[in-house]
């Protein structure tokens, strides 16, 4: 059997450049910058967090695109090594760097986190044509369930009737209502990225009083609950 060009049996890192993941949660704790010094006729290889990359820049669910480079322990130096707790550990691991196509971030970062799950596509990332915005920054690949989001919605006593709450690309999660005395709540409209036309949500409330899914439309669902002005908590999942 033939093999595919420019790549070898032995190693499932062959062929690194169609290689990508795609983040399961917000990356910037865990994508650093890598460089060199020496110190006598010492190599001295370090390894810190990307200053420049924030949760705003490194969200959930972003497509990273391995470039080709890598950082070998016993071959790269890797003499100091900034964990995301903020403290100095000496652990050499193997490393893949990455770039981020939309906020054009790079970096290296360990593959074996539970943040990045790979994730295959169809054409190279640098095929940037018209028709294919889907395969260069997402691909026909995993479908990942991101973890549950808790959005808190606070009131300040103004009476409102309606009130918004963004879950980004969350399939489950929960909704905490902490409304003021003279509040009068009765709706919720969710934005949601994962949500279209066809898809089923289902909610349960922590009191007693009725809460339902009014509305579904693409992007967004509306909760409507029948008593204004109450502490409660709303646990939802959306099913497609």
């Amino acid at each position: 059997m033939s093999e595919r060009a420019n790549t070898t049996a032995h190693s499932e890192w062959s062929s690194l450049l169609q290689k990508s993941f795609i983040t399961t949660k917000a990356y910037n704790g865990e994508l650093y910058t890598y460089t060199t010094s020496r110190s006598g006729t010492t190599e001295i290889g370090t390894l810190v967090l990307n200053t420049s990359a924030t949760a705003d820049l490194c969200p959930v669910g972003r497509v990273l695109h391995v470039t080709g480079r890598r950082l070998t322990p016993g071959v790269n130096p890797m003499t100091v090594f900034t964990s995301p707790a903020g403290t100095t550990i000496q652990a050499p691991k193997f490393m893949l760097s990455v770039y981020d196509p939309v906020s054009i971030l790079n970096g290296f970062i360990d593959p074996t986190s539970g943040t990045f799950a790979v994730y295959d596509k169809n054409r190279p990332s640098y095929d940037f044509t018209t028709d294919n915005t889907a395969a260069t920054f997402g691909g026909q690949g995993t479908n990942i369930i991101f973890p549950a989001t808790v959005v808190n919605i606070t009131s300040a006593n103004n009476a409102a009737t309606a009130a918004t709450a963004a879950i980004g690309l969350s399939r489950a999660g929960a909704l905490s209502f902490v409304v003021g005395a003279n509040d009068a709540v009765t709706t919720l409209t969710v934005t949601a990225s994962t949500v279209t036309t066809n898809s089923f949500v289902f909610i349960s409330s922590t009191t007693a009083t009725a809460a339902r899914v009014s509305s579904i439309s693409a992007g967004q669902f509306v909760i409507t609950v029948t008593a204004a002005a109450e502490n409660r908590t709303i646990n939802f999942v959306i099913i497609n």
